[in-house]
Formats: structure tokens, C-alpha cells, sequence
């Protein structure tokens, strides 16, 4: 499991090296869906799904600044990967059903139509 020093670590080594830079990226790019668990945090990626010993703040802090929103207090969701929003609820390109708080509904709604202009 990684830690979040690990990952900063690894971003301030990217920053010096381009391409290292586009492989961290590319993985960024291929979280579908963040969930906070207990005491890890669950990544869904376009192929599996991993628990890493990040916190879901510190995650989130990193990934919000990219193409992700905060559907609900305890999940992050790429707006790529969003096939259908429903009146609580997100369905992922994958299948996938997350649930969306009535209080972020309509800001998900605006940030997915803004993304896909």
C-alpha cells in the first residue's frame, strides 16, 4: 500500500522528468471512482480496483484540481467516466452505481455539462 508521502515523492521526482510526468498522469487519468473505507481509501480504475493507505483528504486535495468532483462525502468521481446521472445517484462507465448527495446534485450536473462542451 502507498502512502501519501510516497505519492508526493513520486509527483516532486515527476516534476523533474517529463516522462514520468505523463505516466502519473495517465494513471490519475484512469481513477474512475475514489471511496473513502474505513482506513483506506478504495480506487476504482478502468480495469481493477485497489485499497491504498492514502486519506481520502489528502487524496482528494490532490485530485480535485483535475477533472474529479465530490459526489457525495465519502466518493470522488472522474466526470470522464460518468455515463448517467440519476436523481441520487451516478452510473459509471463500468456499471458502477454510486450515490450522489441531493446537496451536490446540482453543481455535479453543471460541472459534467461544462466538462463535455
Amino acid at each position: 500500500m502507498q502512502t501519501i508521502r510516497d505519492v508526493q515523492l513520486h509527483i516532486a521526482v515527476c516534476d523533474d522528468e517529463r516522462e514520468d510526468l505523463r505516466q502519473i498522469t495517465d494513471m490519475i487519468r484512469s481513477i474512475m471512482a475514489v471511496e473513502a473505507m474505513r482506513r483506506v481509501t478504495r480506487l476504482v480504475l478502468e480495469n481493477r480496483t485497489e485499497e491504498v493507505a492514502l486519506k481520502f483528504s489528502d487524496l482528494s486535495a490532490l485530485l480535485l484540481e483535475r477533472q474529479f468532483i465530490l459526489c457525495h462525502r465519502s466518493y470522488l468521481v472522474n466526470l470522464k467516466y460518468i455515463a448517467y446521472v440519476r436523481s441520487r445517484e451516478v452510473e459509471l462507465t463500468n456499471g458502477e452505481v454510486l450515490p450522489v448527495s441531493k446537496y451536490r446534485l446540482e453543481d455535479l450536473k453543471k460541472r459534467l455539462v461544462d466538462y463535455n462542451v
